[in-house]
């Protein structure tokens, strides 16, 4: 059944298994819905012109139908058959000229290349954001979404053209106005999905760019309308919204931050929040590794459009690739994996001056925060940020900068022993 709606309604697309192309917005693709058809336009008007091939037809019609008479000895023959069918015999030239003049108009009609509506100039917005990886329309509605904007590319006549633009966390043009199908089909193949999300808003005003100045111009937005501002956009007279997909129970892990412990830069805090876009509560389960081995696992529940967030904590001096990763059925896996850095746990030069006990040594060689050196005695200019460390001996004076005396013999200005 079709409905017919106003410009700029939503439409709703309803998958791949339609037995033909459906109508959109008085278009011939890509939704459900219809709009009554508008007044008759040519493409080539100036084609016109060869109806004035009508005039030297009419004239040899009517030279043809002058009778001319002549005196000859069977004219009495002539004439009874004159007068016994005058009606059919003059009928017939008419209907000649008629019918000759008729093919002569419907040649001219088919040049002129009639339509029920203007020679259109698309601009085909398709959004390639997260949310596009959703595989409740098979095999995912970015996919889905390629596939309407190749069928407007396969319904462009002559005089028309397409322009294809993508809407992710960056409005790109793909191609401009063009009707070679090659170029649309491998711009539409370009197009990727991304983890961002889409700036619709800003790739419509793009297409405005794009078609100023033109006639028939139009912007189809091929998306999800999961967007902020879809209902708006979807009421503007020049944008036509193909919703594909439907609203599916989803959780998604929203927030995945790491940072070192300001006193104790061994240890790491890990936050994760888990978000539901469900109407039911989600039950799955948490999974936290640090370069691809495991941190912690935690099973969750969330409520209808709750959250769920937990601080982790953990001991490691090397930094790497954090990935949180949800282990949930649903239909948005994309926003299942959070990716975050872990920064290495900062080291300190610790430069070991004179003898020293083994211990002492190994115990500094043992701390993984620092970097140690052995030296004899202390550099005229010690390195900046470097801690000094005697055992056992003084010196005199005392050079700048941090230092650890272990054990000293004898007293100096800041200690006495």
């Amino acid at each position: 059944m079709t409905d017919r709606i106003a410009p700029g309604r939503r439409c709703r697309w309803q998958g791949p298994t339609a037995a033909a192309a459906p109508m959109v917005s008085g278009q011939d693709h890509g939704c459900w819905c219809a709009l009554p058809v508008i007044a008759l336009v040519l493409v080539h008007p100036e084609r016109l012109l060869w109806a004035l091939l009508a005039v030297p037809v009419v004239v040899f019609g009517l030279w043809k139908l002058r009778i001319v008479q002549r005196r000859i000895a069977t004219g009495f023959l002539w004439q009874q058959v004159a007068t016994a069918r005058p009606a059919r015999f003059g009928l017939r030239r008419v209907v000649s000229l008629v019918v000759q003049l008729a093919v002569l108009l419907a040649l001219v009609a088919a040049l002129a290349d009639p339509r029920a509506r203007p020679a259109r100039q698309l601009v085909v917005v398709v959004d390639n954001s997260a949310s596009m990886q959703a595989t409740d329309v098979a095999p995912s509605r970015l996919e889905a979404a390629k596939r309407v904007a190749a069928q407007l590319a396969a319904g462009l006549c002559e005089g028309e053209a397409m322009a294809v633009l993508s809407a992710g966390p960056v409005a790109a043009p793909r191609c401009g106005l063009t009707n070679r199908r090659e170029v649309l089909h491998k711009a539409l193949a370009g197009i990727g999905p991304t983890r961002g999300s889409a700036q619709v808003a800003e790739a419509v005003e793009l297409g405005r760019q794009m078609l100023a100045g033109r006639r028939g111009g139009r912007i189809v937005v091929l998306s999800d309308g999961g967007f902020p501002g879809a209902e708006r956009l979807a009421g503007q007279p020049d944008v036509q919204l193909i919703v594909l997909g439907r609203r599916v129970d989803n959780a998604a892990v929203g927030r995945l931050a790491a940072r070192r412990a300001p006193a104790d830069p061994l240890r790491c805090q890990v936050l994760v929040e888990v978000a539901s876009y469900a109407g039911k509560p989600i039950q799955a389960e948490l999974e936290v590794t640090l370069r691809d081995r495991l941190v912690a696992t935690v099973p969750l529940a969330v409520e209808p459009g709750g959250r769920w967030a937990r601080v982790f904590e953990m001991t490691t001096p090397v930094g790497g690739r954090l990935v949180a990763r949800l282990r949930s059925q649903d239909a948005l896996p994309a926003d299942d994996v959070a990716i975050a850095h872990v920064p290495p746990a900062g080291q300190r030069h610790v430069l070991l001056v004179g003898p020293s006990h083994p211990s002492l040594r190994a115990a500094l060689e043992a701390d993984p925060r620092v970097r140690l050196s052995v030296a004899e005695s202390p550099a005229a200019e010690p390195r900046p940020g470097s801690i000094l460390v005697f055992q056992g001996q003084v010196p005199e004076p005392l050079p700048p900068g941090p230092l650890l005396v272990v054990d000293p013999e004898s007293g100096c200005e800041l200690w006495q022993v």
